[in-house]
C-alpha cells in the first residue's frame, strides 16, 4: 500500500502528499529504481493519487487523463470495482480545484470533502495522531519576528494545518518505530514497511505543481561554537552520508519529478503518464541530469543542488 493525505484550505488551495515506495511481491525489487510517483498531476487544476494495485492504477489514470467531472469519477470507480478487495485492490483520490477532494474505495465514490486520504490505515492512524498532538509549528513563532516569513507563513488556521501536514509526514518518514499508544491499543506500533522513500508534496497554488525539496544526511557530527556561521561538515558514503534532491518542472500542470543522488551521481525520472518504469540517468552531474531530461522529454526541472 502507501499513504496519501490531502487537504483543501478555506481559499480553495489543495495540498496532496504521497510516499513513493512500491511494495513488490517477495521484496525482490526495492528502493528508488523501483519506486513510483503516486500523486500524479494531470493539468493545472486536476491531480489524481492512488494506493494499491500499481499497474491497474497507472493504466487507468493514463486512459482516463482526458476525462472530467463525473466521467472521470465513473472511470476510477469502475477500476476500483474491477480490482476487487484484497491484495489487488486499488483506491483513488481525485483532487480537483473546482470540486475539492473525492475518494474512491471498494468501487464507490464518496462525496466531495475538504480533507481525505487513501492507503495504509495504520499509517494514516499514526499520521493523524502526530498531526493533532504535535506542538504548534515553530515556523509560525519564527515568522512573528520576520516580516518576509510572516508574508509567506501568515499565522492562520490554514497555514497551521498545512505545516502540521508537513510535520506529521516528516515524523513518519524519519523514524522506523511509530508512536506508541494509538487509540484502542497500548502496544507500540511496529515499523510501517508499506510506506517509505521520498514523500512528494504537491500544491494547487498558481496551478498544481510539485514542491522542490532536499534531504541530506551528513554522516558525521559538526560542532558549532560561537555565533558565526560555520559550514556543515559532510562525510563520505562510508560514513553514512546520503543526499537526495527532488527536482520539479518549472511550470505547473506537469506530472513528473526527478530525484538526484549526488553521492551516486545518479538521477531518476518518474514520469508515469509516459513511462511505466522510472528512467535512470547514471553517471551524471546535477546539471547534466537537468539537461538530459530537457532534451529527452522537453521539460525543464529545477531543484536544490546537494552536491
Amino acid at each position: 500500500m502507501t499513504l496519501v493525505v490531502a487537504r483543501q484550505n478555506s481559499k480553495g488551495r489543495i495540498r496532496v502528499i504521497a510516499d513513493m515506495k512500491i511494495t513488490h511481491p517477495w521484496g525482490i525489487k526495492r528502493g528508488y529504481p523501483h519506486a513510483g510517483l503516486k500523486n500524479i498531476i494531470l493539468n493545472r487544476e486536476l491531480l489524481v493519487a492512488y494506493a494499491g494495485n500499481v499497474d491497474l492504477a497507472v493504466h487507468t489514470i493514463r486512459e482516463s487523463r482526458h476525462l472530467r467531472g463525473e466521467q472521470l469519477v465513473a472511470a476510477f470507480s469502475k477500476s476500483s470495482r474491477i480490482a476487487g478487495p484484497g491484495e489487488h485492490a486499488v483506491e483513488y483520490l481525485i483532487a480537483d480545484v473546482a470540486t475539492g477532494l473525492r475518494r474512491i474505495r471498494h468501487g464507490e465514490a464518496e462525496p466531495p470533502t475538504r480533507s481525505s486520504w487513501v492507503g495504509h490505515e495504520a499509517a494514516f492512524g499514526v499520521y493523524q495522531q502526530v498531526f493533532h498532538e504535535m506542538p504548534r509549528p515553530w515556523l509560525l513563532e519564527v515568522a512573528r519576528q520576520d516580516d518576509q516569513l510572516a508574508e509567506l507563513y501568515p499565522d492562520t488556521p490554514d497555514t497551521e494545518a498545512f505545516l502540521r501536514m508537513d510535520g506529521a509526514i516528516s515524523a513518519i518518514s524519519q523514524t522506523k518505530n511509530m508512536p506508541p499508544n494509538m487509540p484502542g491499543s497500548s502496544d507500540p506500533i511496529p515499523a510501517l514497511d508499506s510506506i517509505g522513500e521520498v514523500f512528494v508534496s504537491s500544491c494547487s497554488k498558481d496551478g498544481f505543481h510539485y514542491e522542490q525539496q532536499a534531504t541530506v544526511v551528513t554522516g558525521v557530527d559538526t560542532v558549532i561554537s560561537g555565533t558565526e556561521l560555520q559550514p556543515i561538515q559532510v562525510g563520505t558514503v562510508a560514513d553514512g552520508a546520503f543526499s537526495c534532491a527532488l527536482l520539479a518542472p518549472n511550470n505547473p500542470g506537469i506530472g513528473l519529478v526527478g530525484l538526484y543522488f549526488a553521492f551516486g551521481r545518479c538521477g531518476i525520472l518518474y514520469h508515469p503518464l509516459s513511462h511505466t518504469a522510472p528512467v535512470i540517468y547514471g553517471g551524471t552531474s546535477h546539471d547534466e541530469f537537468i539537461a538530459a531530461v530537457n532534451e529527452d522529454h522537453g521539460v525543464t526541472i529545477e531543484g536544490p543542488n546537494t552536491g
